[in-house]
């Protein structure tokens, strides 16, 4: 490494050969440029440490074994967090994928790079079979992950937790520096919402984004998410049949982007119930058809009441985009249904759907259809206001 003094700029004539390598900067000629080399022993080991903050964890463990001063480097590391593509998917750098290589690696990189930031536990072989899966972690390698203080992002996917009943799975989450967790398809995992915070305050006060997927023993109130309330902004949650509450406790939720839940039986409340105040900074919003409004309808009344709230106080205010992909129909237990017709299959009033039309001056209104090509309902306007300064031909295009 070498550090370059300039005293003239006008012309540069390089030291003689017996001054490389000199420590001690010889005094220079008028009009000339002295070159100093500084070697790596001059290099602190804090310095070196946030040198290697810009390379991968495999590059650190190499760069550690060359000297002490690099292996005490390692220590001190922060290793930055960074993505790859296995298996068709974008998984962190350093991720697990057999039993056999899980305890002696995490062992050893609690000793060697104390810092890691993101761990992933994925099992790709069997991803479809939970139940087959080879790739499972003990109480050991539970405490162990506990030892990475540092870590940011946690990934368990596709794995199983032995004797899971008798696994402390608070300790797992003690991380103070986590902002993501991911668990998704983990076989085995007992754990209630509540249990992420205790008694001494949240074990993840920083946590930014949450993501269940298919824990069939996760439960718990969606209330317990009130200790993240300042931090979260990304929360999904799909096919965790103990989970329970009424989603409007995320209504205050400062920073909160994302809510995507599907197949949650047990969460409810009612879309009428968004006011001006709620969801602040909200851009992302699907929620489980056990929510009035994002199911089926008690009577076609109630439509225009759903909609008029989701397009005001979200779609127009955030630019939120809510998921009219799969819900909003009229109940076969309200006065308003109609027998099924047995030609076409279709019950009618069918399903509502979001109209927007015209760009960049866009239109949004939403109305009721069959499900098929040439069979919706009018469309009813969320603003009555009509395209300005357009000839009728320009008009009913855009219409």
């Amino acid at each position: 490494m070498k550090m370059m003094s300039a005293t003239n700029n006008d012309i540069f004539t390089p030291t003689s050969h017996h001054d490389v390598g000199n420590n001690t900067p010889s005094s220079p000629s008028p009009g000339k440029i002295s070159i100093t080399t500084t070697t790596i022993e001059l290099l602190t080991v804090d310095i070196t440490a946030i040198t290697f903050g810009y390379l991968n964890w495999k590059d650190i463990l190499q760069a550690r074994v060359t000297c002490k001063k690099f292996k005490e480097s390692s220590l001190l590391t922060l290793v930055p967090l960074s993505d790859t593509i296995r298996h068709g998917r974008i998984l962190p750098e350093f991720c697990v994928h057999s039993t056999r290589a899980c305890g002696a690696s995490l062992d050893a990189m609690t000793r060697a790079l104390p810092n890691l930031q993101q761990i992933c536990f994925y099992n790709a072989d069997n991803a479809e079979d939970v139940r087959n899966n080879d790739l499972c972690i003990t109480s050991n390698e539970v405490d162990v992950i506990a030892r990475f203080r540092k870590l940011q992002s946690l990934i368990l996917s596709h794995i199983r937790l032995e004797d899971g009943n008798n696994i402390h799975h608070p300790t797992l989450f003690r991380c103070p520096h986590l902002r993501k967790l991911r668990l998704s398809n983990v076989e085995g995992l007992e754990l209630d919402l509540q249990e992420l915070s205790s008694s001494d305050g949240c074990l993840l006060p920083l946590l930014e984004d949450l993501y269940c997927d298919n824990l069939e023993h996760l439960r718990g109130d969606i209330k317990s998410l009130a200790s993240f309330k300042d931090t979260l902004k990304n929360i999904t949650m799909k096919a965790c049949p103990k989970i329970h509450g009424d989603f409007m406790v995320l209504a205050d939720f400062p920073n909160l982007e994302t809510i995507f839940m599907r197949n949650l039986p047990l969460v409810g409340g009612d879309a009428r119930h968004i006011t001006d105040g709620n969801f602040p900074i909200l851009r992302r919003l699907s929620l489980p058809t056990s929510v009035y409004g994002f199911g089926s309808l008690g009577c076609i009344a109630d439509a225009p009441e759903v909609m008029n709230v989701l397009y005001h106080r979200l779609i127009k205010r955030n630019g939120t985009q809510v998921d009219f992909t799969r819900f909003r129909y009229l109940s076969r237990d309200s006065p308003d249904h109609y027998d099924i017709d047995i030609f076409s299959l279709l019950v009618p009033p069918f399903r509502i759907e979001l109209v927007e039309a015209g760009r960049p001056r866009r239109r949004f209104g939403w109305r009721w259809n069959n499900g098929q090509n040439h069979g919706s309902c009018e469309t009813i306007w969320f603003e009555n206001r009509e395209p300005e300064n357009m000839d009728a031909d320009e008009e009913e295009k855009y219409i």
